[in-house]
């Protein structure tokens, strides 16, 4: 007997209709730049906006675009030590982030992000670089995240991704998963986060 039955059912079901999605942009280091796409995002219906900006005057371009009550993220991808990422936190804490994703190089100085989180004025995401539940469990265990952003094709897949949202409910960790997909990727993505 063949089964056809959408994933989120085989999970237990579901009452959403939607999920929430943000624009996660490119990095474009040009106020301009910035500035347009933020517009063109707004523009398509977005309400969250995901920047990969480096810089105060970039970041400070998609808020002025993009206006209050927009959430924005930014994520820096790994560029910053500790301190360089607690001056940029204090740097950016008026321009009303939601939160500092992956700002500590190395990705996996875990220790690092718990001080961030402990002394900066800012919340932080991480998690794309993380490779099991386990090392999820430690970083919740040390307070390093505001924000879990488990990759599924990484983790595991699935099963380890409703593993990781049910500790991270334990921990009073929000999960928003890295999804840059396409396919397969994506769409596993979906079906665990409209189950969750």
């Amino acid at each position: 007997m063949l089964f056809r039955s959408p994933v989120h059912q085989l999970l237990g079901g579901t009452a959403r209709t939607s999920l929430p999605a943000y624009a996660s942009l490119m990095r474009y280091g040009k106020v301009d730049a910035v500035k347009r796409y933020v517009k063109d995002a707004l523009d398509q219906g977005y309400r969250f906006i995901k920047l990969h900006e480096h810089h105060e005057d970039t970041v400070g371009a998609g808020r002025e675009q993009a206006g209050p009550g927009v959430p924005i993220m930014v994520d820096c991808n790994c560029p910053w030590t500790l301190n360089e990422a607690l001056d940029m936190a204090q740097r950016l804490l008026e321009l009303d982030i939601t939160w500092l994703e992956e700002p500590i190089y190395p990705p996996d100085d875990h220790a690092a992000l718990a001080r961030l989180r402990r002394e900066g004025p800012l919340p932080v995401a991480a998690g794309e670089n993380v490779a099991n539940l386990m090392e999820f469990k430690q970083l919740f265990e040390i307070g390093a995240l505001n924000y879990a952003q488990p990759s599924i094709t990484k983790i595991g897949g699935i099963s380890e991704m409703r593993k990781i949202f049910a500790l991270a409910e334990t921990y009073n960790v929000q999960v928003v998963p890295h999804s840059p997909y396409f396919g397969p990727g994506l769409l596993a993505s979906m079906h665990v986060c409209a189950t969750a």
